[in-house]
């Protein structure tokens, strides 16, 4: 059944018949969200602020391998939870001793690059992708206690690279912290702690020294248009937005395709005619990885603006749009390739191809986005023509991927929506911070402190050994066990928005587990009933971010040595704010930025640590924002 549209009523009328079609002999996709098989769930270990680390690994890729070009160790979370898509991508994996894959990440090979030309009369697109002879990509992972090695899969499971977890690590800890850069930063979107925000870093290429304020304007409108289409303006909160003012010695970007050509001196050396193609904008890449390693390693995506009044852009590992007249749609549309692997939904020519991804299919009787079609989503249907002639998109025309407009189609909205909470942990802070252990007939407490859409609420389930509790949703779950031995407390979080129908990877749920330890009473210490008493606790400082002072809590449950101290993102000691013998109890002090020798810090991340007896170790993440 082919359905192809050339008038409004027709599609109407044809988007009825696929309904009614569905309804008689198609086999309906329910959707998942709310019925959660615990099974499935990869849940988040609990684990002391500041335990974590995450490996980043710089990859070429050229040919048909893949090469390392930089491994470097951090301080803080990536998410534990692999990220599967549907169709030939790329993949890196953490395996164990046995080849096993204990972690996996799909990604589109960073060759790739998507570009685009406007008609400005009707708004729709035309272009098309290529694959460049060389490309870099950054990769995030966790490091995993189990996992003894690292593999780079081609689309075709073919192994691009692959190594010992112990060789990455000693190239990690061998490497040379990255030379401190002489431009300044600005964070201007602050949410939360980039361990659990999406950090989106935006740099500039042809903007000179008096071009600061142009820069940074350029941003806020781009950011702006982003953040209010959706699914983006209900997850905003779930964004950090960074700034780097790379400065260039001259405006623009070079033009070979002009005649004569123009050739612009600029930091990361933007140029069009990529590849003879007059839209699409190339750079530097590996300049613009070492500026966002030496300065904010913590980003997540990377978008570079291009200060040129041509329209052009790119759609690839990086996102690059020209900052012009349509420059915020060209962002959002790249956008949606880079982050959201999002397809053109227009036709690059009347021929058949090969893609992967959600919003393309070839199937038009059961496409992925069915359970939209069923559920009589206005518009949706199949339509021929989706980068490929053999190819079915969502809607006629009603979506950024297709024509230059403000909204995304339902199908391309479901797709951000679970990437962005694949990327982030669906609760801030949670307690306790680690696996508790208390005696016969005490109390345990546990709490998660959900995230916060703009128009919709998580909610908390809680699972004990497996075993749902009944009850409404919560927050928080008090817990006396009726005996010995170790329980398995997991608290499963939900996001039931409307924005997604299908979730079968359960991308929209997330779960926190303790091991709770029950020993026999002692006899000593706390009556039975009693609620267990706080551990050592470092809290987060407030403010954060924070310009002339923040405000630093801690918590010891008895008399103890400690050391607070401040080190920066190297790990080199800033500064030591207390030591020595401290009383049980709350303890509060302020950090009014400086270093030891009271001259002030520049901006950037750092991190306060608590040193306990015993080798107890907290970190907290800060902001300083000149």
């Amino acid at each position: 059944m082919e359905l192809s549209f050339t008038n409004h009523a027709l599609r109407l009328t044809a988007i009825f018949l696929y309904g009614l079609l569905h309804l008689a002999f198609g086999q309906a996709r329910l959707p998942s969200v709310g019925q959660v098989n615990p099974a499935k769930i990869q849940p988040e270990k609990a684990s002391a602020p500041g335990e974590a680390q995450f490996l980043e690994l710089l990859f070429s890729f050229e040919d048909q391998s893949a090469s390392l070009l930089k491994a470097a160790i951090y301080p803080g979370k990536v998410s534990t939870r692999s990220y599967i898509l549907e169709g030939n991508w790329c993949r890196a994996e953490l395996i164990d001793a046995s080849g096993i894959a204990l972690y996996s990440e799909s990604f589109r090979d960073p060759r790739v690059r998507f570009y685009d030309e406007v008609d400005p009369a009707t708004e729709k697109l035309s272009g098309g992708f290529l694959f460049s002879d060389r490309a870099s990509i950054s990769l995030r992972l966790p490091l995993l206690n189990d996992a003894a090695g690292f593999r780079l899969l081609s689309p075709e499971d073919q192994t691009l690279y692959q190594t010992g977890l112990p060789e990455l690590l000693r190239a990690a800890r061998g490497a040379s912290p990255s030379p401190a850069l002489p431009w300044d930063t600005e964070t201007l979107i602050y949410n939360g702690d980039p361990d659990n925000r999406i950090d989106l870093l935006f740099m500039g290429d042809g903007y000179i020294s008096a071009d600061t304020a142009l820069f940074r304007n350029d941003v806020i409108e781009f950011t702006d248009h982003l953040f209010s289409t959706s699914p983006y303006d209900e997850y905003q909160s779930y964004f950090n937005v960074h700034l780097i003012y790379v400065i260039s010695a001259e405006r623009g970007a070079d033009h070979p395709e002009a005649n004569p050509p123009v050739y612009r001196n600029t930091a990361l050396g933007a140029y069009y005619n990529c590849y003879n193609t007059p839209r699409l904008i190339c750079l530097d890449e590996d300049t613009v990885y070492a500026i966002a390693n030496a300065t904010l390693p913590f980003y997540d995506k990377i978008i570079v603006l291009v200060n040129d009044p041509v329209y052009g852009g790119a759609g690839g590992a990086i996102s690059i749009s020209y900052n012009g007249a349509w420059g915020k749609w060209v962002f959002n549309h790249e956008f949606g390739h880079s982050f959201g692997y999002l397809l053109d939904e227009y036709l690059y020519g009347n021929q058949p191809g090969s893609v992967s991804g959600c919003n393309c299919d070839t199937d038009n009787l059961h496409p992925q986005w069915e359970p939209w079609i069923i559920a009589g989503s206005p518009g949706v249907g199949a339509f021929q023509g989706c980068s490929w002639t053999n190819y079915y998109r969502p809607t006629y025309n009603e979506c950024t991927m297709n024509t230059l407009m403000d909204n995304f189609c339902v199908v391309c909205r479901e797709q951000l929506a679970k990437t962005v909470n694949a990327r982030v942990l669906l609760c801030d802070d949670f307690f306790p911070p680690g696996n508790p252990t208390i005696q016969l007939g005490q109390t345990q407490e546990f709490w998660v402190t959900p995230l916060t859409p703009a128009s919709h609420q998580l909610r908390t389930h809680w699972y004990l050994n497996g075993n749902p509790l009944g009850g409404a949703a919560s927050d928080s779950f008090s817990f006396t066990p009726a005996s010995t031995g170790v329980y398995e407390v997991m608290a499963v979080i939900f996001d039931s928005t409307d924005l997604v129908l299908s979730d079968p990877e359960y991308l929209m749920v997330d779960a926190v587990e303790w091991r709770l330890q029950v020993n026999p009473p002692t006899g000593l210490g706390e009556e039975p009933g009693a609620p267990l008493a706080q551990s050592f606790q470092l809290f987060p400082n407030f403010p954060n971010p924070f310009n002339a002072e923040t405000v630093i809590r801690y918590y010891l449950p008895a008399p103890a040595t400690i050391s607070l101290e401040i080190y920066d993102l190297w790990g080199r000691r800033t500064r030591t704010l207390a030591a020595g013998r401290k009383a049980a109890g709350e303890h509060s002090l302020s950090w009014d930025g400086t270093a030891g020798n009271s001259l002030p810090v520049p901006s950037g991340i750092y991190f306060c640590t608590l040193l306990g007896p015993a080798g107890t170790k907290i970190s907290r993440k800060m902001m300083v924002v000149r």
